[in-house]
C-alpha cells in the first residue's frame, strides 16, 4: 500500500524544496502529499522577507502539481490579518476549485485566533466551495484547539482538520473536542504512536490521517516519531492503518485517487 501525506509544506528556495520532498516521499512510500506555501505565513517563522501575498503562495502550490503529474495537492493558506477576501481572490480560487483540495490556516503565524472576526469570510468562502480547512492547533495564546470548536461550532457545514491535535500537548483534550464535533478532524503530525492509539479508540477509525509536516526540518519522514506509522503496519489493525495512511485523505479531502 502507498502512503498519503496530509500534511506537507513548500519552503523556499522552492527548487531545493521540490527536490527534497519528492525525494523524502520516495524513500518513505509516500504516494501523494497535501501541500501549503509557507511563503504564506504573516508574520514569518520560516522566512523572513521571503514571506508572500496568499495568491502567490497557492500559485507556487499550483505549480509544483502541475510539474509533477499529480503526486501534490494544493492548499490555500490564507492571511487573514493583513489580507481579506476580495473578488480577484474568489474569482481565482473558483477558476482553480478543481485543482485546490484544501485550505490551510496558522494562527500563530497570523497571530490571529480561528474564532475571530476576520477570519470568518474566508470560512464563508471555504464553505461556498465545499473545501476543508486545515488548522495549526497548539498549545498557545492563538492555535488553542478551543478556538476551532467555537470556529466549528458556528460553521457546522465547514470540515476541519486539527492539524497536531494540539501540538505541545498530551492530545487528550484535543480527542474530547473531536468528540464533541464531528466537523472537525485530526492529523499526525508531531503526533506518537501511543497518542495516536489512544484518539482511534476514543473516536473509531475515520476521523484521523497521517501527517507529517515534511519537510519542516529536514528529514522530516525519518524521525523516530513516524518511525511505527511507515514501517509497522501492525502498528494498528489492518483496516484501522489503512484507513489512517490513505482512505481517510481521500474521503475527507475528496481526493481524485483509488483508495
Amino acid at each position: 500500500m502507498k502512503f498519503i501525506d496530509a500534511h506537507a509544506h513548500l519552503f523556499a528556495p522552492e527548487s531545493d524544496c521540490e527536490k527534497e520532498l519528492l525525494d523524502s516521499m520516495d524513500r518513505n512510500n509516500i504516494e501523494f502529499s497535501l501541500i501549503s506555501s509557507c511563503r504564506s505565513e504573516e508574520f514569518p517563522s520560516s522566512f523572513g522577507d521571503e514571506a508572500s501575498d496568499q495568491l502567490t503562495g497557492l500559485k507556487l502550490c499550483l505549480d509544483l502539481a502541475k510539474r509533477n503529474k499529480g503526486r501534490f495537492f494544493p492548499l490555500f493558506w490564507f492571511r487573514p490579518y493583513f489580507e481579506e477576501v476580495t473578488p480577484e481572490l474568489v474569482a481565482f480560487l473558483k477558476k482553480h476549485r478543481k485543482e485546490i483540495y484544501g485550505f490551510k490556516f496558522h494562527p500563530y503565524t497570523s497571530k490571529t485566533r480561528i474564532s475571530e472576526d476576520k477570519v470568518k469570510p474566508y470560512l464563508e468562502l471555504a464553505r461556498e466551495l465545499d473545501l476543508p480547512v486545515l488548522v495549526h492547533t497548539a498549545m498557545d495564546e492563538y492555535s488553542a484547539i478551543g478556538y476551532l470548536e467555537e470556529a466549528a461550532k458556528e460553521f457546522k457545514g465547514v470540515t476541519f482538520i486539527a492539524a497536531h491535535l494540539e501540538l505541545l500537548s498530551d492530545h487528550r483534550y484535543a480527542v474530547e473536542i473531536l468528540k464533541r464535533n464531528k466537523n472537525i478532524y485530526g492529523d499526525t503530525a508531531w503526533v506518537d504512536i501511543d497518542s495516536l492509539r489512544y484518539a482511534i479508540s476514543e473516536l473509531g477509525e475515520n476521523r484521523i490521517m497521517f501527517g507529517s509536516d515534511n519537510p519542516v526540518d529536514h528529514n522530516t519522514l525519518e524521525k523516530d516519531i513516524y518511525y511505527p506509522y511507515i514501517h509497522d503496519e501492525n502498528c494498528l489493525e489492518k483496516r484501522a492503518y489503512k484507513k489512517l495512511m490513505r482512505e481517510n485523505a481521500i474521503k475527507i479531502y475528496k481526493l481524485p485517487i483509488k483508495k
